[in-house]
């Protein structure tokens, strides 16, 4: 139908230009025909801006997927050496597999969101300019810019230009067609109008800015992954800072420019401003402190997601982080969210920042008396043998000391991974009784000897002699 109804316009246009100046009105024929010719070339040229963004869409997310692929494949490699106890130079800069995997965007939805914001941006440049264009044309719409939102304002001032000062946008007298500088000078006056009173058309622009600044921050993600992310390399953490960074920035800037156009400008709100900045240095100063915290942690990324963290006493694999409050995901299964106020300030234990090797230390203690070189050959044998144990660096057996009731080993060993580390200790204690009570050795427990030096005279010690 829109063809249909375009073939018919297109030829009906035309002829009511050549009737319109049959019946002598020929000079607004010549505005309405440059006025055509202008909206004409205007909607081809955004016809083929959208179809050349749509090509570059289809190629940045073909590109994207690639590169998500191939860092998927990386960590996947660089897990499997974790695992087989490889030491690879540069592991720390290398992404986890779950980190890359968590933070693995959805190639569909970024392509839809681009879409849509290139779309949206092409939509309202459309109608502005057509709107631009044809000011002369519709003036019945300019008298909203006359009409004074809150009743009393005064009107005078701004309607004393006569009938040339209304015009559908301001910047564009009527009865003028449009040009780059008008163009300029409308959008100017768009932004930052020099008014003495707000009008329905500055309630509607600030709407209308409204809308513009929640499309942009809501659809800006899919954009920035496919122009800025898949070509630098900021990792997953700064990914999310940059994009939080620039949404921020867009909803700051569309809010100010929005209330500017009803009236609500810098030295108007100077008061809220600094009633804001003193809720924030009281009321809100734990906020304020959780959101830089979480900046500094997304870009100087300290913890990643799927590292092994202890704070304070609780310990956990790293499951999300966010600007305000990160999530620790403990052993049991349940989840702590702590502020990242308590990474940055309070201590913290990163089990896997830089590799996943841990160190662990079992202590035996085997009775006096006993074989200790045989007892060194036994708990070698064990820990070499056992599958979790890495090679490199080499498992060591030392014995450590005399002890007050026993003599004291001390088991030196490495595994691959902060998830072998429990079950190798346990292992490793089942082995070592079995090994020592088949090789008659005692695992010594602490004993004290007690010598008697004197008794009172009532009491008498005498021999238990047993029953048969």
């Amino acid at each position: 139908w829109l063809v249909k109804a375009s073939y018919f316009f297109a030829i009906g246009l035309p002829v009511g230009f050549l009737l319109g100046a049959g019946f002598g009105y020929f000079s607004s024929v010549l505005i309405l025909r440059m006025q055509v010719l202008q909206t004409a070339g205007v909607l081809l040229l955004a016809f083929l801006v959208i179809r050349f963004f749509m090509r570059w869409i289809l190629v940045s997310r073909r590109r994207l997927a690639i590169s998500q692929a191939l860092k998927k494949r990386e960590a996947t490699l660089a897990e499997r050496a974790r695992k087989e106890g490889e030491d690879s130079e540069g592991g720390s800069e290398v992404s986890t597999l779950e980190e890359v995997k968590t933070q693995a965007v959805d190639v569909v939805e970024v392509e839809e969101q681009t879409n849509q914001l290139v779309r949206f941006g092409v939509y309202f440049s459309v109608v502005f300019t057509i709107f631009s264009i044809w000011s002369s044309s519709l003036r019945a719409l300019s008298v909203l810019d006359t009409i004074p939102l809150l009743p009393g304002a005064q009107v005078e001032e701004r309607a004393s230009g006569g009938e040339e000062s209304l015009s559908l946008v301001p910047g564009i007298p009527v009865g003028t067609t449009a040009s780059v500088e008008d163009a300029s000078q409308a959008l100017t006056d768009l932004v930052q109008p020099d008014r003495d009173f707000v009008s329905v058309q500055d309630l509607l622009l600030s709407l209308l800015f409204f809308l513009i600044t929640f499309v942009a921050a809501r659809n800006i993600p899919g954009l920035l992954s496919l122009v800025v992310f898949s070509r630098l390399n900021l990792g997953p953490g700064g990914n999310f800072a940059f994009t939080t960074v620039v949404r921020y920035f867009i909803v700051l800037t569309g809010v100010v420019i929005a209330l500017n156009k009803v009236g609500i400008s810098w030295d108007k709100v100077q008061w809220l401003a600094a009633a804001i900045t003193l809720g924030i240095g009281f009321g809100l100063q734990e906020i304020f402190a959780n959101f830089v915290a979480g900046l500094i942690l997304l870009f100087e990324r300290p913890i990643r997601l799927g590292d092994i963290v202890t704070v304070g006493n609780v310990s956990g694999k790293v499951s999300e982080i966010k600007i305000r409050a990160t999530t620790i995901q403990q052993f049991n299964g349940r989840d702590l969210v702590v502020p990242n106020k308590d990474f940055i300030t309070g201590q913290l234990t990163n089990w896997t920042l830089r590799d996943t090797v841990l160190r662990f230390e079992l202590a035996v203690g085997i009775a006096y008396g006993s074989d200790t070189r045989k007892a060194e050959q036994i708990l070698t044998r064990l820990v070499s043998g056992h599958p979790n144990v890495l090679e490199n660096p080499e498992p060591a057996v030392i014995f450590n000391s005399f002890g007050a009731s026993t003599l004291d080993f001390l088991i030196r060993a490495h595994v691959g991974q902060t998830g072998h580390l429990v079950n190798t200790q346990s292992d490793l204690h089942f082995q070592i009784d079995d090994a020592f009570r088949e090789a008659g050795i005692e695992i010594a427990f602490p004993q004290q000897d007690i010598h008697v030096r004197s008794l009172p005279d009532t009491l008498r010690l005498e021999p238990v002699t047993p029953k048969s």
